[in-house]
């Protein structure tokens, strides 16, 4: 079976490898005038996602960047023992974590319910 190029899809996998943008709106934002949205492109592939419409057209998706600078999934703090949680919040609540953050800040413990 031949497929027929699509040149909605060809204008927007060459304007995607130009620009490199990091998200469907930037890529809205910057594409060249007269030239579809991203989501005409999604359409004419039967697709309704903008990463959907990246894997498609064999397209990288882009890499995220956290306000922190920090690339990649974010990630969670996993506790697999209860007593490990314990351990945690004893050591948040020790002078030695306080003292360890610097002489300008103050050592306040939590309030416990006892």
């Amino acid at each position: 079976m031949t497929t027929k190029a699509n040149p909605v899809i060809d204008n927007f996998i060459v304007q995607y490898k130009a620009m490199q943008p990091r998200s469907s709106k930037e890529y809205n934002e910057r594409r060249a005038p007269g030239s579809p949205q991203w989501d005409t492109a999604a359409r004419a592939c039967g697709l309704t996602r903008w990463l959907d419409l990246l894997d498609h057209c064999g397209l990288e998706r882009p890499v995220r960047v956290y306000p922190t600078g920090r690339q990649g999934p974010k990630r969670e703090l996993t506790v697999h023992r209860h007593s490990d949680y314990e351990e945690y919040m004893k050591y948040l609540d020790s002078e030695e974590y306080w003292y360890s953050l610097g002489e300008d800040v103050p050592f306040v413990p939590r309030a416990t319910n006892t």
